[in-house]
């Protein structure tokens, strides 16, 4: 078997990008994984806060206190928190958006980056498995055309 992966170059930069609501619970455990998950990677951290009333601002600089933390005084969605994180992350060569419930593995992102690379790529998707190690299926059926257009009705 050949392995088709390409190699990240040493100038990758990955901006990691948290969109948080009410999250302060779990955000000591994802902290606690960024480190060993991105080994091996050059990256910076961004919280946006989708207007929390519990302490999840207040955590994610206790926490992280090298991440930037946006408290954007609304709700203006998953996207929104997207899109303002990536406006304030420094230049970089790939984003990693994550939920604060993810819990990153080893070295997952220098993998992941691996197969970004690869022609033709614009998007990697890691394999997602719950806290027992057992596989979530992050997408209920295979895609068709009939349901892409039946889904726009």
């Amino acid at each position: 078997m050949v392995d088709d992966r390409s190699q990240p170059t040493p100038t990758e930069f990955v901006a990691v990008i948290v969109v948080t609501y009410n999250s302060e619970a779990l955000l000591a455990d994802l902290v606690a994984s960024l480190e060993p998950g991105l080994a091996g990677v050059a990256w910076s951290l961004t919280f946006v806060d989708n207007d929390s009333s519990d302490g999840t601002v207040g955590a994610a600089r206790a926490l992280a206190p090298q991440a930037t933390v946006i408290a954007t005084g609304r709700n203006g969605g998953y996207a929104a928190g997207i899109n303002a994180g990536m406006a304030a992350s420094p230049e970089r060569t790939a984003v990693l958006v994550l939920n604060p419930d993810v819990r990153l593995v080893r070295g997952c992102v220098a993998e992941l980056l691996q197969y970004v690379h690869r022609p033709g790529t614009g998007i990697v998707v890691p394999r997602l498995v719950d806290a027992r190690g057992q596989l979530i299926e992050s997408q209920r059926r295979e895609p068709t055309v009939v349901r892409a257009l039946s889904a726009r009705s």
